[in-house]
């Protein structure tokens, strides 16, 4: 694989100039950590981390893969928006070979969903605190494991 793709979602709440500096250095460290790697940032186009996400990829010069809310045939109620919503993060994580997520405290919402899709995907993700500490899901490491029981 010469390409690895990094979704960067997040609580619009978490809107801050510290949050934007935890974006900026999960996509530095990427960079870092994937040198022979084409890297594509994958976000949700909103505000807060998808809108630091694509301003990162700008920065780093990496290539940017955008899911905008479909709007067409127009939105009509709060359902559908949802609806649409949740799709797209959904098509986020189908998108992406791992998921950070920066969430809100309340753990309410979208990037909540979002979190929910990579579980069921069984994507490996990272949930970002407001401290900019990353706790990586459990998925992920019991196919380290078996990996590793093969090799021995």
């Amino acid at each position: 694989m010469n390409e690895i793709r990094i979704g960067i979602v997040g609580s619009r709440r978490r809107n801050s100039l510290k949050d934007r500096s935890i974006v900026l250095d999960i996509v530095r460290s990427a960079v870092a950590a994937f040198p022979e790697k084409r890297i594509v940032i994958v976000s949700g186009g909103a505000d807060g981390p998808d809108a630091f996400a694509r301003e990162a990829a700008g920065i780093y010069g990496l290539d940017y893969a955008d899911h905008p809310i479909r709007r067409d045939p127009p939105i009509t109620s709060k359902r559908e928006f949802v609806a649409r919503a949740f799709g797209r993060n959904k098509d986020i994580v189908v998108d992406s070979h791992l998921v950070f997520a920066l969430v809100h405290p309340d753990r309410k919402g979208g990037t909540e969903n979002t979190v929910k899709h990579a579980m069921d995907l069984k994507k490996k993700f990272f949930l970002v605190d407001q401290e900019g500490r990353c706790y990586l899901s459990g998925v992920g490491w019991k196919d380290r494991n078996a990996e590793a029981s093969d090799k021995t």
